[in-house]
């Protein structure tokens, strides 16, 4: 099942919080009817509105939303009550450094996908910008590249891409079938089936120096399970973890996105983010013996004890 557009959930969110500000309560079912949804769904954006809130999240900043079941009525009539924190009765007043912070988040995120709603927010906040609000404008190394893959992607077009690797500090061609866009961490990913590694890849767009278009078309359903179960990209805020990878096989930076923070003769010490323990396992146990995570150190203990449940089933046999 697909997940639902974000900026769609997002509506919901907000008009249901609005009518139980304004109702104090409601059934599910007319919340439900008002956001134009079926009752499971709206239950479930209650449930993620509960999470909402301002730092440092306390149970005071939190939205608290109340489901009071009627045990002689069916499950859509159940009332929902809402205890919505002060913040919410006046506007928030934003000083010129969260303006821009607004402003250029925004900016990226229209730069990956046209959201109209978001367009008028952002000719809103540019009006506080002065006399002359065109003047300002949030340079981005991809600009050009994220528009050139965006439109790839929604006509299934292949295309070859000049990426820079940081591992060997080179720049080659890349024949590639893009699937998606997403951002994780301030940087925005393609994710991609690579013809030249024949398999799925993810791509920093600010390395790409250019997009070449190529007269071929691809089935986008051939890659989408992959692109999945590679869990190459996952949700969420990813744990930091050192890694310490043999030259020889540097592939390993450019396949998880790591970043080179140090180096000697034979290793590059790397950093990235992991949002699976077992992810990066498997890939490091692909790479062979050399690879060593060094912090977290009880992770590097996984590593080994997976390790050696390999050896001794190869041994068993």
């Amino acid at each position: 099942m697909s997940r639902p557009p974000i900026e769609d959930r997002v509506k919901r969110i907000i008009l249901a919080l609005s009518y139980l500000a304004d109702r104090k309560s409601a059934t599910l079912q007319e919340l439900a009817q008002v956001c134009e949804t079926d009752v499971e769904t709206m239950r479930n954006e209650l449930l993620l509105a509960t999470m909402c809130g301002t730092p440092p999240y306390t149970p005071d900043e939190l939205i608290e939303i109340i489901f009071e079941p009627d045990e002689q009525s069916p499950p859509d009539q159940t009332m929902v009550v809402a205890r919505i924190p002060a913040y919410f009765d006046a506007p928030p007043v934003f000083g010129m450094p969260e303006r821009f912070s607004l402003y250029a988040s925004a900016k990226r995120i229209l730069a990956i996908q046209e959201w109209p709603d978001l367009r008028k927010a952002v000719e809103k906040i540019s009006s506080h910008f002065g006399d002359n609000p065109d003047a300002l404008d949030v340079v981005e190394e991809d600009a050009e590249i994220l528009p050139a893959l965006n439109s790839a992607i929604s006509e299934a077009r292949r295309v070859i891409i000049d990426y820079w690797a940081e591992s060997t500090g080179e720049t080659t061609e890349r024949k590639v079938d893009p699937l998606k866009i997403e951002e994780r961490g301030g940087y925005s990913y393609l994710i991609a089936y690579d013809h030249t590694r024949n398999g799925i890849r993810v791509f920093r767009t600010d390395r790409i120096a250019n997009v070449h278009e190529v007269d071929e078309t691809f089935d986008a359903s051939e890659h989408n399970s992959l692109a999945t179960s590679d869990d190459l990209l996952r949700s969420g805020v990813g744990d930091r973890v050192l890694v310490r990878v043999p030259k020889n096989e540097a592939w390993v930076i450019d396949y998880t996105n790591g970043t080179i923070k140090g180096e000697d003769e034979d290793y590059f010490d790397m950093q990235l983010e992991v949002y699976s323990e077992n992810w990066l396992i498997r890939v490091l146990l692909q790479a062979g013996p050399g690879c060593k995570i060094i912090r977290p150190p009880n992770l590097n203990m996984k590593l080994i004890e997976r390790a050696q449940e390999l050896i001794d089933i190869a041994e068993m046999r």
